[in-house]
């Protein structure tokens, strides 16, 4: 074996771990958030509720990024209650 052989074959080796990992697709998490009287506007991490806010954050924090790896759906009764 020639070396520009031997070299070109343990660098292909060495970038397979690479490769691999870069064609594993991103897992893509879900969740839905339902709410009887807040709009689905203040469903959000810039809404006018703390609450709210501090739960984005938390998610962010861990991990969860909307668009990134987080589908949320939103719900909202919107304050009506009929039955």
């Amino acid at each position: 074996m020639k070396r520009r052989e031997f070299i070109g074959t343990i660098g292909t080796v060495a970038l397979l771990p690479l490769m691999a990992r870069a064609q594993q697709s991103k897992k893509v998490y879900r969740i839905a958030i339902l709410h009887p009287s807040h709009p689905v506007a203040e469903l959000t991490e810039v809404s006018s509720f703390r609450y709210w806010r501090e739960f984005f954050q938390e998610l962010r924090r861990h991990g969860y990024v909307e668009r990134q790896n987080l589908t949320i759906e939103r719900y909202s009764g919107e304050g009506r209650v009929e039955s």
